[in-house]
């Protein structure tokens, strides 16, 4: 744990209460209010400052009050009198503490950390109706006073979350570049259009400068928001430098793709560098510290200086995509420069890319079998199995599955986590089958809160075999449908196959509404049997644009987003602030929608674990982190519920219109539903922070 990077992200946090509650602070004073406390946190006070007192452990009131009666007393030699002026009125004795130098407000820090306040004389939430016959309270002011001075917190944070976004635009920060580094099959990237209706699918190298005629900046997550932020349904318009130098205009009509997380997207990956990962963040370092040394082909300072004997420069990833296209799935050869200037040779594997959507890895219907991808940290099999290999046969409670799909492999996992049943599992690997019986399902991967219980797994992360064309799945409806399950496809017309990047290949070939000949080999049978599998339009399509990937430890090409001209910057960091609340409202409006679940709200704990990583990679994004936190919550104090800025500001508009305030019964009612609701909300989000945090990922 780095205690510095807490300690940076406490006083990055505290600086946003500071400004949000300084806000009202200010308003309060400009209008003539008087405040009698300034407060970072809830509850008692820590220690709190004082004009004319100083610093005080706890509370300096009771010594305010106690020097202002004794003052007065001295001025009027009566205790009855003072008895009964302290008792009657507060104002003889802020007097008396005026006379003596002590100021009105108290500025202090409380002990639970979760936001401050301001307290203003004559605002209770809990009493509405309350009135002082003062000129400075709160009730006193017109409407369009209480109104700035409600507002005036969310107004600071916004203006914070610019001045910060400007900061680092004049300093510099890097970003990914919006360049494509990646496309998933079938995802509307490759999907793309040129105006006449012509293909022009997005390539590897690309670089997007507008979306609907705006500039990017060179900046990949502003390609995501943007895409995130558009309607469904509506083609974007994209201007694209091609990889070659030329320039064009393509449509692509952004979709979700499916899961838990239903945003709106392009289906691209963000741009790699030819160069081996960058050990100046934490988080990589962790990363590359999860990958065994002898499956590091690629460490840091290590850089690609040739592929298949081709010299490149590490700018170009877009020549390790083509080769790797251009593969087969057979390893392509690098030559990889260490740090030291020493050349060495490494052979790269291409990894088949899954398609975009739902349906995951097929070949005209047919899905592969299983195969361990990896492991978590703790997992139920750690020991006995290993990444790739291949599942042959899963057993839980008698039923077994030969040649489960990934699909398949994971509905039995779950099941055996509910039912808290011993699974059996029989893998292939280095061509011998290993059995392991009586795994126990005891990884927490996530609770479910309708039945208020952990869901349970092995902790194995399954992917698609490829060795070994053996089909473990067929989807209905598919050409493949008539295909027995657990076969071995040994031939497409006429031409031997052994792995499914060999049926790929061939598959290929075959026009869309022809029919593919695939000679399968049955399950505990010795004669094979040829199966008519017609190819039709989309299957064709998905076949033509599967496309290889690679798992090497690159790292992510950036740019410097900067500017040397102080308007330029803070016009981007207006823009930059306007585009971290619209996310906010886009995050809303899906969570009432139901595209995006509940489980990926982030609560107060959630949001210090993130900070505290992100502080650890620096102060520039740290102070990034906090803007965007300030912009946030600008938009969620400013919700109209009441307790909260908005929820104020919503009464005060009615008491404008209506010409007499909202009556104090409704005030007083919604007050405590609205801090029914918070308090809900909030003990909800903490809750699933922590779930979150004892989760096994």
């Amino acid at each position: 744990m780095d205690f510095q990077g807490i300690i940076l992200l406490i006083v990055g946090f505290s600086l946003i209460i500071l400004i949000h509650e300084g806000g009202h602070f200010l308003a309060a004073k400009y209008v003539g209010i008087r405040v009698e406390q300034f407060a970072l946190g809830f509850g008692q006070a820590i220690f709190s400052w004082r004009k004319g007192l100083g610093f005080r452990a706890g509370s300096s009131e009771k010594e305010r009050a106690q020097r202002a009666a004794e003052h007065i007393e001295a001025r009027r030699s009566s205790e009855l009198q003072l008895k009964e002026k302290v008792g009657a009125t507060s104002q003889e004795l802020d007097s008396a503490a005026l006379e003596l130098g002590i100021g009105e407000t108290e500025y202090r820090w409380n002990w639970v950390p979760l936001g401050g306040y301001v307290k203003m004389m004559g605002q209770d939430d809990t009493k509405p109706g309350i009135v002082i016959n003062d000129p400075r309270s709160y009730t006193s002011k017109t409407v369009g006073q209480r109104m700035l001075v409600i507002s005036a917190g969310v107004i600071m944070n916004i203006i914070f979350a610019a001045i910060a976004f400007m900061v680092l635009f004049v300093v510099g920060l890097d970003v990914p570049q919006a360049v494509v580094g990646g496309v998933i099959p079938m995802a509307p990237a490759q999907l793309a259009t040129r105006a006449d209706g012509t293909p022009a699918p997005l390539q590897v190298g690309d670089q997007i400068i507008a979306i609907n005629g705006t500039p990017q900046h060179d900046d990949f997550r502003k390609i995501a928001l943007n895409t995130a932020l558009a309607k469904m349904g509506a083609p974007l318009r994209i201007d694209v430098k091609r990889v070659n130098g030329t320039s064009e205009t393509v449509y692509i009509t952004p979709e979700a793709s499916g899961g838990s997380m239903s945003i709106l997207m392009l289906g691209v990956r963000m741009p790699r560098l030819l160069e081996g990962p960058d050990l100046s963040s934490r988080s990589l370092r962790d990363e590359l510290a999860a990958i065994p040394a002898e499956k590091r082909p690629l460490g840091p300072g290590d850089v690609i200086t040739a592929i298949n004997g081709e010299k490149v420069e590490k700018s170009q990833f877009y020549k390790l995509d083509q080769a790797l296209q251009a593969s087969r799935g057979k390893p392509v050869d690098i030559t990889v420069r260490s740090a030291d200037g020493k050349d060495r040779s490494v052979a790269v594997p291409p990894a088949l890319d899954v398609p975009f959507g739902e349906d995951g890895m097929q070949y005209a219907g047919m899905v592969p079998r299983a195969m361990v991808q990896g492991l978590t940290k703790p997992s139920s099999v750690e020991g006995k199995l290993q990444p790739e290999d291949v599942v042959t046969s899963i057993s839980v409670a008698g039923d077994v599955k030969n040649d489960p799909s990934p699909k398949d492999f994971s509905e039995r996992g779950r099941k055996a986590g509910d039912q808290g049943e011993k699974v059996t599992i029989t893998v292939l690997r280095d061509g011998r089958e290993l059995k392991f019986p009586d795994l126990e399902p005891s990884v927490r991967l996530g609770f479910k809160w309708g039945e208020f219980k952990w869901a349970k797994g092995l902790g194995i992360g399954v992917g698609y075999e490829r060795d070994h064309a053996v089909v473990a799945r067929v989807i209905k409806g598919s050409p493949a449908e008539a295909i027995p399950l657990g076969s071995a496809i040994k031939a497409i017309n006429g031409v031997a196959v052994e792995s499914w990047d060999d049926v790929l290949f061939e598959l290929r070939k075959v026009p869309a509404g022809e029919i593919a000949q695939v000679s399968v080999t049955a399950p505990n049978a010795s004669a094979m049997t040829v199966y008519p599998v017609r190819l039709g339009k989309p299957d064709a399509l998905l076949l033509a644009n599967m496309r290889y990937g690679t798992d090497l430890p690159l790292k992510f090409a950036t740019a410097r987003r900067t500017t040397t001209n102080p308007l330029e910057a803070a016009w981007w960091g207006v823009q930059e602030t306007r585009d971290s609340i619209l996310q906010v409202y886009l995050t809303l409006s899906r969570l009432v929608e139901g595209s995006v679940p509940v489980s990926g709200v982030v609560g107060p704990v959630g949001m210090f674990q993130m900070g505290t990583k992100v502080a650890n990679e620096g102060v520039d994004y740290l102070l990034w982190f906090l803007a965007i936190i300030s912009a946030n919550l600008a938009v969620v104090n400013f919700l109209p519920i009441p307790v909260v800025d908005g929820g104020h500001f919503l009464f005060l508009a009615i008491e404008k219109l209506r010409g007499r305030p909202v009556p104090d019964r409704i005030i007083a009612m919604a007050t405590w539903c609205g801090l029914a609701l918070i308090g809900f909300v909030f003990i909800a989000v903490t809750c699933q922070d922590i779930l979150r945090m004892l989760t096994v990922h």
